[in-house]
């Protein structure tokens, strides 16, 4: 499951403005952030699918993360995880996509085509987990710059 992350002019502005601050922050902070993030992330994508649905350990043991080079790279290995996290067929929702600014044609190739098909419900677990560790790595980041602008 992999998908492009687009942002609307207005955030990725702020976003730029920031980075333009994060200059002043070692690149071994930064990297301990971003690998934070993504371990947050994994964590949380687990906890969702134990609350969500009895798993035999196999999604949540799928779930991979590689950080290197200031990259944080969140997987699924498992080819059923899009339909868990989107549902199926009539019971399909790229809710978790729209808050992200992610095209719904990403997750919509999972819907199915056939309208006898099993009908899942949406049960997500990644994106809105990526999307929450998102947040609190901003603030994360904004508190850091904070006090870097203050001295």
């Amino acid at each position: 499951m992999k998908a492009d992350i687009k942002f609307d002019p207005k955030s990725l502005m702020q976003l730029k403005d920031k980075f333009k601050q994060l200059r002043d922050l070692s690149s071994q902070e930064l990297s301990n952030e971003l690998g934070r993030f993504g371990f947050d992330a994994r964590n949380k994508m687990v906890q969702k699918i134990n609350v969500q649905a009895v798993d035999t350990g196999q999604l949540k043991g799928s779930i991979n993360i590689d950080v290197r080079n200031k990259q944080v790279r969140l997987w699924s290995d498992k080819k059923y995880a899009p339909y868990v996290e989107f549902g199926t067929g009539r019971k399909y929702s790229g809710v978790e996509l729209d808050k992200l600014g992610i095209d719904r044609s990403y997750s919509a190739q999972f819907k199915g085509k056939s309208q006898d098909r099993v009908h899942l419900p949406a049960r997500p677990y990644f994106f809105n987990s990526v999307r929450e560790e998102l947040k609190d790595l901003m603030v994360r980041l904004e508190n850091r710059i904070d006090k870097l602008t203050k001295k």
